[in-house]
C-alpha cells in the first residue's frame, strides 16, 4: 500500500482531488517523499498550462511511477484529512518544544513567539479547517460545474428512480440530508430501499473531459442502517425489488417452479458486483455510531430506516422532541462535514393527510401534506435538504397507487407524483405528475396494512 502521501498525490495525478487541494490550498511542504514530489511537480505543470499533467508525463518527467487509482482505495478526503492531521501533530509538537525549551531559561517573549510562530504555520497551511474561500477566484471551476450542469440536464448529483423527484432537486448531492415521511404501512421502507438499490446501480462519475462529458466513473457505494427490521427481511425485500418478483412468494417460498429459477437467476448475477452494505441497530444504535461505521465503509451515501428509534449515548431529554432535534443536528452535522449524503424515514403526525385540503371551487379533496405534519415537525424540519411525502391511503393501496409529494426541496419547486406501488412485487415506479382535480376525496388513511400478514407495507 501507497504512504498517504502519495495515496493523494495518486488521486491527484489520476484527476480525482485537484479541485480538492486547491479548494484546501494545500501547501507541498506537509507531504513527503515521492509523493511530495508528483504534487509540487503538477502545482508548477498546471501554474505553466493551466491542465494536470498526463501520468506518463509525470512518470517521464519526473522519473517517479504513478500507480493505479486501485492502490488508492480511499477516497481523496481521507488521505487529506491525515495529511493534514499529521502535519497539525507536527507542528504543536514543535511549537510545545519551543515554549518549554524558552521557558526553561525563563525567555517570556521567546516563548510567545513560539506560539505565533504555531498560529502562522497552521493559517499559512490551510490546516485550521475549512480554508476561508474568495467568490471572485476560481471562477472557471465554476463553468465547468455549469457545462456538466447542462449536459446532465441539471442532475448534477445522484439521481432518484423518479424522474420528477430528480428533476426538481437536480439530485442527491455531497452533503445533503433528505428525509422520506409516511404514516406507518404508507411504504416508506419500499420507497427508501427502491432508493437504495437504485443508487447502488448507478454509477458515480469521478472525472469529466474539458468538453464536460464522463470520462471516468465507479460503482456508487450504498450503506442501508435499519432500526426497525431484521437483516434477513431487509435483504428478501431488496431481493424482491431487484428480482422484480413476488415479495411473498420469496418469504413463504411459494414462488413455483418456473418462477423460483428467476429468482436464483437474480441472486447468480449478484456476485461479483460492488458491495452494497446493511446493517441493524444492533450495530449502530447511537447516533454517534454513523460516523464510525462511515469511516470504515466510506458511503456515498447512507439509508436510515428509523431515524427516530436512533438512540443518544448520554442524553438526558425531557421530552422526545429534544431528543429528534439533536438526532436531527447530528444527522445533518455528519452529512456536511463527512460530504456523504443521509436518507432516513421518520413519521407524519396522527393529523397528516387524514382528509386532505381541499381547494377552493372543487368538489374534492387532495391528499397533500406539509411540514407541519412531520411528527417532532418543529426539530424535523429545519434541517433536511429535502423532504419527500410518502401518501397512501386505504382507497390507493386497492388499486395500489401510491403518491410521492415533494414537501420541502431548497433547490427550488415542489410537486407531487402518482407512482404505481405494490408491496408484493415492491414496485414503486413514477406513473405521472398528481392531478389535483382528478384525485379521490374523502379518503382515510389506511393505518393497518393491505390486509395481507405475508405482506409488509410499511
Amino acid at each position: 500500500m501507497p504512504s498517504i502521501d502519495m495515496g493523494l498525490a495518486i488521486h491527484v495525478a489520476r484527476g480525482t482531488a485537484f479541485q480538492l487541494v486547491r479548494d484546501h490550498d494545500l501547501a507541498p511542504e506537509v507531504l513527503y517523499d515521492e509523493g511530495r514530489k508528483v504534487y509540487e511537480y503538477i502545482l508548477e505543470y498546471f501554474g505553466k498550462y493551466g491542465k494536470i499533467p498526463d501520468p506518463g508525463t509525470i512518470e517521464n518527467d519526473i522519473k517517479v511511477q504513478i500507480p493505479p487509482l486501485t492502490d488508492a482505495p480511499e477516497p481523496p478526503a481521507y488521505y487529506l484529512d491525515r495529511i493534514k492531521e499529521r502535519a497539525l501533530d507536527r507542528l504543536v509538537m514543535e511549537a510545545t518544544q519551543a515554549q518549554s525549551r524558552a521557558m526553561a531559561k525563563l525567555n517570556t517573549r521567546a516563548a510567545m513567539d513560539a506560539a505565533k510562530k504555531l498560529l502562522s504555520d497552521v493559517n499559512r497551511m490551510s490546516l485550521a479547517g475549512e480554508p476561508i474561500d474568495d467568490w471572485t477566484q476560481k471562477t472557471d471551476d465554476r463553468w465547468a460545474l455549469y457545462k456538466q450542469a447542462a449536459r446532465f440536464k441539471g442532475v448534477t448529483g445522484l439521481g432518484t428512480p423518479w424522474p420528477g423527484i430528480s428533476e426538481l432537486t437536480m439530485g442527491m448531492q455531497p452533503g445533503d440530508f433528505w428525509l422520506v415521511v409516511g404514516r406507518p404501512k404508507s411504504g416508506k421502507t419500499w420507497n427508501l430501499l427502491k432508493m437504495a438499490i437504485y443508487s447502488w446501480l448507478t454509477p458515480v462519475v469521478t472525472k469529466f473531459d474539458d468538453a464536460g462529458a464522463v470520462a471516468e466513473t465507479r460503482p456508487c457505494r450504498v450503506l442501508i442502517i435499519t432500526m426497525e427490521m431484521l437483516k434477513r427481511s431487509i435483504k428478501e425485500r431488496m431481493d424482491s425489488i431487484y428480482s422484480q418478483l413476488s415479495y411473498s412468494g420469496i418469504v413463504g417460498g411459494t414462488l413455483g417452479m418456473h418462477v423460483e429459477d428467476q429468482y436464483k437467476i437474480a441472486l447468480d448475477t449478484l456476485k461479483g458486483k460492488n458491495p452494497l452494505w446493511v446493517v441493524t441497530r444492533n450495530r449502530v444504535r447511537d447516533v454517534r455510531d454513523i460516523p464510525i461505521v462511515i469511516e470504515d465503509i466510506q458511503p456515498d451515501v447512507v439509508y436510515l430506516d428509523g431515524l427516530y428509534k436512533m438512540r443518544v449515548e448520554g442524553g438526558r431529554y425531557k421530552s422526545n422532541w429534544e431528543k429528534i432535534t439533536d438526532i436531527a443536528d447530528d444527522l445533518d452535522l455528519i452529512c456536511k462535514t463527512k460530504g456523504t449524503i443521509i436518507v432516513g424515514t421518520t413519521q407524519f403526525n396522527r393529523g397528516a393527510v387524514k382528509v386532505g385540503n381541499k381547494p377552493k371551487g372543487k368538489g374534492k379533496t387532495i391528499p397533500l401534506a406539509g411540514l407541519e405534519n412531520l411528527a417532532f415537525a418543529d426539530a424535523l424540519g429545519m434541517n433536511p435538504d429535502v423532504v419527500i411525502g410518502v401518501i397512501s391511503t386505504k382507497r390507493m393501496k386497492d388499486n395500489n397507487e401510491a403518491i410521492l409529494q415533494l414537501i420541502a426541496n431548497r433547490r427550488g419547486k415542489e410537486g407531487a407524483w402518482q407512482v404505481h406501488f405494490d408491496p408484493g412485487t415492491g414496485n414503486f415506479d413514477e406513473i405521472a405528475p398528481f392531478d389535483e382535480e382528478g384525485s379521490g376525496g374523502g379518503d382515510e388513511p389506511d393505518e393497518s396494512g393491505d390486509g395481507d400478514p405475508s405482506v409488509d407495507t410499511n
